[in-house]
């Protein structure tokens, strides 16, 4: 469309600078005269609507154009929220694990004290006959997967488990009522066992730090 401006402009100014009908002879064919008159007024005010158009076409495209600016900025700023997001999940997350590995070896230290306690308080008495077997101490959970179909235990190889063997599950803040089972899986190392949950008392989900005593 920004060709045919050029063209209507030359025309305009080929008419324009054309003598005027006061200063010239009449025309032979007054008719045609008044013909080519009114052709040019109606080309002039073509002229016009377009040369409107055009204007209000690039102030279109002038608004289009900041638009795109702004839909930019705001990809950009997106951007760097979602950068930030992941950082604070990042931080979180680590942070989380941090706690929980502090927790891990609070509770640890508390059994160690624990058997120290028991040990000693054993060694101020007689001697009594040593138990063909020492009862296995009690653990926690550490982990769930999604599913609530299996848990890890912070019960390994040193504290004498195996695979097969079934505990029951009791919740942090209430160790005298029982919401499951688990058995042992497979025995990861000397302080950690992979469980399955073989039972699941209805309404009732396994979390980090619920008790697990065995049966």
């Amino acid at each position: 469309m920004r060709r045919l401006i050029p063209i209507f402009l030359c025309a305009w100014g080929m008419l324009a600078a054309a003598p005027s009908a006061s200063g010239q002879p009449k025309p032979k064919d007054p008719v045609m005269h008044n013909e080519m008159t009114k052709q040019f007024a109606q080309l002039t005010n073509a002229l016009g609507v377009i040369t409107s158009r055009l204007a209000a076409i690039e102030g279109e495209l002038a608004r289009l154009k900041n638009l795109e600016t702004e839909v930019r900025n705001a990809q950009q700023v997106a951007r760097a929220t979602d950068d930030k997001v992941r950082d604070l999940s990042s931080s979180t997350a680590r942070e989380l694990l941090a706690l929980q590995g502090g927790v891990t070896q609070l509770r640890n230290d508390v059994l160690s004290l624990s058997r120290d306690i028991r040990t000693n308080a054993g060694s101020a008495q007689p001697a009594a006959p040593a138990p063909s077997s020492a009862p296995m101490p009690e653990g926690y959970i550490l982990a769930v997967d999604e599913n609530q179909t299996e848990v890890t235990i912070n019960l390994g190889s040193s504290s004498g488990v195996r695979e097969g063997q079934r505990f029951a599950v009791f919740p942090a803040n209430d160790p005298k009522s029982q919401i499951g089972t688990i058995a042992i899986k497979t025995v990861l190392d000397a302080t950690n066992s992979k469980c399955e949950v073989t039972f699941s008392k209805p309404g009732s989900k396994f979390s980090f730090s619920d008790i697990v005593r065995p049966l």
